[in-house]
Parts: C-alpha cells; structure tokens; sequence
C-alpha cells in the first residue's frame, strides 16, 4: 500500500473500506440534518417511575393528572402517547431541533391533543412553573459541561416536592473499552460529511478490526469488537452517528453524576430498570461484601465495577425525601403485577421432575412444589396482561385442589420479592388499557391508528414499539371498533383494500377478483390475535 501523503482522495482497500487523510476540522453534526430516529421508551413514563418511588416509601404526584416535562423530546415520540392516555395530565415537550419539533406540531395538530405543547427551546432558556415529573432520555452525555449543568439546575429548580426525575448517561467503567473505538471511527470518518457515508465507513472499520486484529480470536480486543459489531449490526445508521459518533459523548462514572445531583439539592432514588437495584444477581460473596453497607451511593458504584456497566436510567428526587429501601411483599399489593415470566420447556426436559420458568432475561425458577406450581402456571399464562395478586390467588384457589388463600398467599410471600428482583414480575400503577383478546367489534388504539399513516411502527398500550408490517398496517387502521372480524374480512377484500394490499406486497398487481374469504378470514384472525398480544387493542 502506498504511503498516506497530503492529499484527500480516498485510498481503496477491501470489502468497501477508505483509508482517508485525517482532518483537524471536527464539528457537531446537527440534529436538523440527521433527526435522531427516537422511540417511546417505557421504564420513562410517569406511572411507571411512581411505582418505584412508592416502593422505596415516597408519596409521588398522580401521574394520571401531573405536569410533565420532556428535555430532549425530538418530535415528541415519547410524550405524546402519554398525553393521549392521560388527558388529565399536562405536558411540555423541549428540543433544539427545529426541525423535530415542527414535525412534532404537525402531528400534534392532526391529534387534536390539548393537553401537550412542544416548543424548540434550549434547557437553558426555560422558564416554566414546577413540574411533578421531568425526563430526559439520552441528552446528559450527550452536551457539553454548560447544558449539563443547566439540566441539574433547572431540574433542582422546577422539581416540585414530591416529584421524580429521570435522566439517562452513558456510564464507566462500561464505556471504556468502547471509547476507545468511538475514537477510532471519529478519527476514521472525520472527513467524511455525507451521514449515511459517514455511518457505513464506521461499521466496515469495526467489522474490519475484529476480523483482521493481530491477536487472537478469543483475545479481550477481539471480543470487544464483535460484541460492538454485533450491537451495531441491529441499530440504524441514525443511532451510531448520534451516539457513538457524537461530538459529545462523555460518560461518567456513578458518583460522579450522584455528586453533581447532590450539589443542586436532589437525592439518588433508583433506577428505572427495578432489577438492577438489586443484589440478589450477584455471587454470595459479592452479596454479602454489597449487603454489608447501608450506604446505597457505594453499593451502586461497586455494582457498576462488578458488571461493567455501560449506561443508567437514573431517577432522582429532593433531598429532604426520607426514603426506605427495605421493600417488603405487602409493598406489591396495591399494585398491578405484570408477568414476564414463561415455561421454558427445554430447560425442564432435563431437571428430572422440576418444571422450569424463565424471564427474558434469562432468570430461572424451577419447582417441582404443587402449589407454587399451580401459581407460577396462572401468573405465566397472563404473561403481558396485569392483574392483583388477590385476583391471582382467588383464581389458583378455585381450581379445586383444596388450598385456602391463606396458603397460596403464605406461599407467594415466600418467592414474590426474588420474582421481582430478578426480572420475572414488573409492578405497575394502573390497570391495563388494552384487551387480552379481540372483542367482538375490535378496535386498535386510536393514537397508533394515526401513527400507523404515517410511519411503519407504532406505540403500544405499554408504550412500547411494535413494527407493523405493510399489509397489517391496512388493516390495523381499519380496526376501529365499528366492524366485526367478518365485517373486516369483507372490508379487507374490498377493491380499495386490495389494491393497497397489493402496492404494500412489493408493488405485485392486484388480485382479479376477491380473495379467498376462507384463507382471508384465517389471516385476519391471526392478525388480530397478535394485535391483542401486543397490546394495541383497547378494553
């Protein structure tokens, strides 16, 4: 290969990859040129973060009737399937883009929703009266040392005295090992000011590192780089530019953000992911060294060294909140308990005798005990439907098998809490909004409808994305609870329908005539179903 001299032409190497003369030119890309392609995140919202602050013994505003401030809130992803929810509640969307919040406005307006405002405002402008609940989802690291000051301040100021505030960062020691390569695909792509160009010469040089590295293929740099490729494989090209390829990206390491917090007058309350608050995850040495204190800012911080931990969901609230961290079962009974848990059949083919339950993230519960079985078998069949744990136990006692409640209850006690700590039960605040099965006139969320027009996923019931492929988007929006199943069936078969369909199905011509009504009828059957599993059905 020929030496690099002062030229910028790209040299040619395999598979795609440019070596290029590095410039000393560096400048933030604008979030107006490449809109950071965001998602409604559901560990952020308000009813959720009032279960956590119950449980560790606060009294935190009603979400369904609260002032609500998003910074950061791009087109309003996240904060307008919560006012369309709650319209009780009052929310205040933020963001320097320009760009995004009048494509926020633009749907705003064809929802109608009074209730939310979303204005192109910088943090360090606003002015605004308190608010119960403040998030700020991947914007921390992400600004230089003056706008992160001013989202403490101003979220120390505006904090009202029982609220809660969520803010997100990348963390160390985690992020590390990947800074290093952040620099590597800074310094590689510096040069180049197409995005899309920009993100694909970050992926090939990744790809090309872990393939060729001059180490060993179990080496800690090689398994490094395939862990990042392989993140990145999943993740659009919009995710890396503003992440990884950020002008700023600064993580810190937990005291130093629990020291910045502290210095404006707020406390450390938790995480958004419950689970990780835990010790219950770690070895029994690790347990007992992590049990041993009472000071919660150190058990987080050797946590974080214990699990490499990457990035936070920290929730805040005042400092004159008197806390309690000793979470007791009594402390789930006020609330919805949703099931993450389901059989795993592989894994109980090989305990002899012992029926096994995992949770997505591959914890294990394993009995062979009757009655724990009978209730772990309720719970796993209304996985993704919420429901009181006296439901649960009246339900389990009038199987017949002769158990009083007071015994299933005693024996619930007995496993609740380790469910929750290792992912298997998520508490929540409200009763589902969504049908476990479709009605007899179905009807799909109205807010996903409207978004479904316009873009090819929308948000569920629990806030969470849910894809939707094309030809489930032309029914999906005729879903509106003026039809039966045949009644869409007929729809769908529709010369209008039809040839929607077909344009969704890779431009193919439309069918000549109807289609099958009995093939059609399976197809809208199924749909339906996994609408309903997904939560995009309402009540």
């Amino acid at each position: 290969m020929p030496p690099l001299t002062g030229h910028n032409r790209p040299i040619p190497t395999t598979k795609g990859l440019f070596l290029r003369v590095p410039s000393m030119d560096s400048h933030p890309l604008s979030y107006d040129i490449v809109p950071y392609e965001s998602k409604p995140l559901e560990q952020s919202r308000p009813a959720h973060l009032s279960v956590i602050g119950s449980l560790f013994g606060m009294q935190p505003p009603d979400f369904r009737s609260a002032r609500v401030l998003e910074i950061g809130c791009a087109t309003g992803v996240n904060l307008l399937p919560m006012a369309a929810l709650h319209p009780q509640a009052s929310f205040l969307g933020i963001d320097i883009s320009r760009n995004q919040i009048e494509t926020g406005q633009q749907f705003l307006t064809e929802l109608g929703l009074s209730n939310v405002t979303l204005r192109h405002l910088s943090i360090t402008e606003l002015e605004e009266e308190p608010f119960d609940y403040i998030l700020c989802h991947g914007v921390f690291s992400w600004v230089d040392a003056t706008v992160r000051q001013a989202i403490l301040r101003k979220t120390g100021q505006l904090l009202t005295a029982n609220g809660i505030a969520y803010i997100s960062y990348n963390t160390l020691p985690g992020w590390n090992m990947i800074r290093s390569l952040r620099e590597m695909m800074q310094f590689h792509t510096q040069n180049i000011e197409d995005p899309e160009h920009k993100a694909t010469q970050a992926r090939l040089l990744l790809a090309f590192l872990r393939d060729n590295a001059a180490c060993d293929a179990q080496s800690p740099y090689r398994q490094v780089l395939a862990s990042e490729v392989d993140l990145l494989t999943g993740k659009a090209g919009k995710y890396l530019l503003h992440d990884h390829l950020a002008y700023h990206n600064t993580p810190f390491y937990f005291h130093q953000f629990y020291n910045m917090a502290k210095s404006v007058g707020l406390q450390y309350l938790g995480e958004a992911q419950l689970p990780s608050l835990f010790t219950t995850n770690f070895s029994p040495e690790a347990q007992a060294l992590l049990n041993a204190t009472d000071d919660i800012f150190l058990r987080e911080q050797y946590m974080d060294f214990l699990t490499n931990r990457r990035f936070r969901m920290t929730l805040l609230c005042r400092d004159h909140i008197a806390l309690q961290r000793n979470v007791t079962p009594n402390a789930l009974e006020g609330f919805y308990l949703h099931s993450l848990m389901q059989p795993d059949e592989k894994a109980t083919a090989a305990m002899d005798g012992l029926r096994v339950f995992s949770t997505p993230q591959g914890a294990r519960i394993q009995t062979a005990h009757p009655m724990t079985l009978a209730l772990l078998t309720a719970m796993a069949e209304r996985r993704g439907h919420p429901f009181r744990l006296s439901e649960l136990i009246h339900s389990v006692s009038e199987q017949g098998a002769g158990w009083s409640r007071s015994a299933l209850s005693a024996n619930v006690q007995e496993w609740l809490l380790s469910l929750l700590y290792n992912g298997g039960l998520v508490p929540t605040a409200e009763a589902p909004a969504y049908a476990a099965q479709p009605s007899r006139h179905p009807e799909a969320w109205s807010f996903a409808r409207a978004q479904a027009r316009r873009q090819e996923w929308v948000t569920n019931l629990r806030h969470e994305p849910v894809s939707l492929d094309p030809p489930t988007r032309i029914l999906f929006n005729q879903v509106d609870g003026t039809r039966t199943q045949d009644e869409l069936v007929l729809r769908i078969n529709e010369p209008e329908c039809r040839e929607e369909m077909a344009r969704a199905l890779d431009g193919r011509p439309a069918a000549d005539g109807p289609l099958p009504l009995d093939d059609l009828a399976t197809w809208v059957a199924h749909k339906l179903d996994g609408l309903a599993r997904e939560a995009l059905l309402v009540r």
